[in-house]
C-alpha cells in the first residue's frame, strides 16, 4: 500500500539541492520503501508500550538528508499477534496537512484492497502536485501576487500570531496536536499528528 503510494506521487519521490546557491528539486524513479520490523510482542505489556513510544520519538527525531530521498521513514512494530503501530515520518518539505489527509485516506483505501486481493481502486492522477505548484506560481504574477501580498500583510498585522503572544507573556510552546480516524472494510486506524511526528496504530 505504501509502495503504491509513493509510485503514485511524484512529491513523494522528490530530493533538494542548491547548485551555485539556487536551489532545485529532482524528481526520482520509484523505490520500494525499507520498512523495518521490530517485534516487541514478547515484553510485559508496560515495558512493551514504554518501548514502542520510545521508538516513535526516536525515529521523529533523526534528521533527514533533503538530497537524499525518499524523505519519508516507515516503521512497523509488532505489539502481538493483532495490533501494530505503524510508525510513518515524513518531512514537511514534501507534505503538509492537507496532503497528510489524502495519504492517510489513500493509505485506508489501498490497505483495505490489497487485503482483499483486488486491484487499487485509486484513479491514475489527472496531475501532479509539481504541476499545481507550476500553475500557481504563473498566476500569482504582478497585480494577482500584489493584492494577495496586501491582504495576507493586512492580516498578520491585525492578528498576532498566538504563538508570538504566548512567548510575550512568557507562556511555554503548546506542540500543535491532532487525531483523526482511518475506518477499512478490515481494520481501524488511529492517528495522531504532534510536533515529533506522525505514527499509525492498526488494529
Amino acid at each position: 500500500s505504501l509502495d503504491e503510494i509513493v509510485a503514485r506521487h511524484a512529491s513523494l519521490r522528490t530530493s533538494f539541492g542548491s547548485e551555485n546557491g539556487i536551489p532545485f528539486q529532482k524528481i526520482g524513479h520509484f523505490q520500494s520503501l525499507k520498512m523495518p520490523v521490530v517485534d516487541l510482542a514478547g515484553l510485559a505489556r508496560e515495558r512493551r508500550d514504554e518501548t514502542a513510544q520510545r521508538l516513535v520519538n526516536e525515529a521523529a527525531h533523526l534528521p533527514f538528508d533533503l538530497t537524499r530521498p525518499p524523505l519519508l521513514r516507515v516503521k512497523l512494530l509488532r505489539l502481538d499477534e493483532r495490533e501494530h503501530v505503524l510508525i510513518l515520518i515524513m518531512h514537511h518539505i514534501i507534505s503538509d496537512g492537507w496532503s497528510m489527509g489524502i495519504f492517510s485516506r489513500e493509505l485506508a483505501e489501498l490497505y483495505a484492497a490489497f487485503g482483499e486481493g483486488q486491484p487499487s481502486p485509486l484513479a491514475a492522477l489527472a496531475v501532479q502536485y509539481g504541476d499545481f505548484a507550476l500553475w500557481q506560481r504563473r498566476r500569482l504574477q504582478g497585480p494577482v501576487l500584489e493584492q494577495q501580498l496586501a491582504y495576507w500583510r493586512a492580516r498578520r498585522h491585525s492578528s498576532p500570531d498566538p504563538e508570538r503572544r504566548r512567548r510575550r507573556a512568557g507562556e511555554p510552546s503548546r506542540p500543535r496536536s491532532s487525531t483523526s480516524a482511518l475506518p477499512s472494510s478490515r481494520s481501524s486506524r488511529s492517528t495522531r499528528n504532534d510536533s515529533t511526528g506522525p505514527a499509525r496504530r492498526c488494529c
